[in-house]
């Protein structure tokens, strides 16, 4: 960050997204990372080189998700709560059979008397990993009305478990407002070959290399 005022600019908050994937066959053809021979296999039995140079893959993330995540139920819960310095759980999910969870969204507000102090945190648990995000909320707002209004858009996926949890340093004198979106997935073959749920063998012909490949 640049700051070309006279000034110094005081508590300025800023918003970065970061996606984390594993890369397919064609996201390594089309950023020049080296493939191993299976890879190299690959490509050539499914002639994704080619499909690469016409510009139809690596699919768009926005269309990859729209065309993979079958969203069975989407759900925003809220909650109000004083939150202490241990820590307060706030709720624990779990899929059903044949489903996985993504939480999408998640806001919180302070307390009435809550200042930056306080370090208000929303922390998530996934599956086996504990803390896996934590995120402070202060920067989100110094009211319900102003930081309730903008969401921390985020896509953590959950095959066992998701756990949302409040946090703080200090304890507030009052309780706090939180409010996060969950999608109920189905976990169809492509995510069961992309996770490492199952083998080439287990899953319908092909489906396992075009998975790797990018193409599905």
């Amino acid at each position: 960050l640049y700051n070309t005022n006279a000034a110094d600019i005081d508590d300025f908050s800023t918003f970065m997204s970061l996606w984390v994937i594993k890369p397919t066959v064609a996201h390594k053809l089309r950023y020049g990372i080296p493939l191993t021979p299976d890879e190299q296999k690959l490509n050539r039995d499914l002639g994704i080189s080619d499909t690469v140079e016409k510009g139809l893959l690596p699919l768009p993330l926005s269309q990859q998700i729209a065309r993979e995540f079958q969203v069975i139920q989407e759900e925003t819960h809220s909650f109000q709560l004083t939150v202490p310095i241990e820590g307060v759980d706030i709720e624990t999910l779990h899929p059903l059979p044949g489903q996985f969870l993504v939480l999408t969204k998640m806001s919180s507000g302070p307390s009435d008397t809550a200042d930056v102090a306080d370090n208000i945190r929303i922390a998530i648990d996934r599956d086996f990993v504990s803390d896996y995000v934590e995120f402070p909320t202060w920067p989100l707002g110094a009211t319900d009305a102003i930081a309730l209004d903008k969401e921390i858009s985020c896509f953590i996926p959950a095959l066992h478990e998701l756990r949302i949890k409040l946090k703080a340093t200090v304890e507030p004198n009052d309780p706090v407002n939180i409010r996060f979106t969950v999608w109920k997935c189905a976990l169809t073959n492509i995510f069961r070959a992309r996770w490492g749920l199952a083998s080439r063998d287990e899953l319908p012909k092909d489906v396992y290399d075009k998975v790797m490949a990018g193409v599905l």
